[in-house]
């Protein structure tokens, strides 16, 4: 049984659109993975330079050694995150990433608060106290970035984060949307809907997307035009929310109409 807790909604074909959050145990795990790598190869790298500088200033190799550790175990987990997309080599191996709270790809920013709050969270151990009574098991860096983890293999489906494109033409539309009353778990009940439509069949696929259109109509301005269907108006809101909350990514990242990240 997966620790990973989660929330969503049913269908009328029991397809339950969710985010699933990795649970304690399976973050320890990941953690204890990257510990040794960052052990196993910063130190080797480390222990290297500093004895070579330590054979001339004695004094120089232990602040060397200061600064060059406080990287390994600090910084690397930040760049780690932000060149792999919210991924390091241990939740590559447990099948976890770093999302933002709307289930959206993390930027530098998001990996920079996550990785400054390690001290506390990791080395001291006291992130387990907020894992522990938060619904998606989040640290205090992740409090800090508004994030969680993300379990990817769950069910034989990807949660890999997706960013939504304007559908064309509607790009003006798109950028005046004013979504500010959009809550982030109806945004995420749309994000999972629109990933997973289809796995319905027809009239379901229909009917929940009249019925998540209808839900989003009375919280965003101005209304949709009458011609929109209801699927492409929740992709014009799911694109519009990304874009409220840390922009559309890069148009080379584009794979058939969404930007796979």
């Amino acid at each position: 049984m997966s620790d990973a807790p989660s929330s969503g909604i049913v269908t009328p074909e029991a397809v339950i659109l969710e985010l699933p959050a990795a649970g304690v145990a399976t973050r320890l795990g990941a953690k204890v993975a990257d510990l040794l790598v960052l052990a196993s190869v910063g130190g080797f790298v480390g222990s290297l330079v500093i004895a070579m500088i330590g054979t001339f200033e004695i004094r120089l190799a232990q602040i060397l050694a200061v600064i060059w550790y406080a990287s390994v175990l600090i910084l690397l987990p930040m760049v780690f995150e932000g060149l792999m997309n919210g991924r390091t080599p241990g939740k590559a191996i447990f099948g976890l990433r770093v999302v933002t709270l709307d289930g959206g790809p993390i930027g530098w920013r998001h990996a920079f608060l996550r990785a400054i709050a390690q001290v506390p969270d990791v080395y001291l151990g006291l992130g387990i106290l907020p894992a522990l009574v938060t619904r998606r098991t989040q640290r205090f860096g992740d409090l800090m970035a508004g994030t969680f983890v993300l379990v990817e293999r769950h069910g034989g489906h990807s949660s890999n984060p997706i960013a939504f494109l304007p559908p064309p033409g509607w790009e003006h539309y798109v950028y005046s949307l004013d979504v500010g009353r959009i809550r982030p778990e109806q945004y995420r009940l749309i994000r999972t809907f629109l990933l997973r439509v289809s796995e319905l069949t027809p009239q379901a696929r229909w009917a929940l997307g009249v019925q998540m259109a209808e839900a989003a109509r009375a919280r965003v301005a101005p209304d949709p035009p009458v011609a929109v269907e209801p699927e492409q108006f929740l992709v014009c809101v799911a694109s519009a929310y990304q874009h409220r909350n840390g922009g559309i990514p890069r148009p080379d990242q584009i794979v058939g109409g969404l930007i796979n990240r």
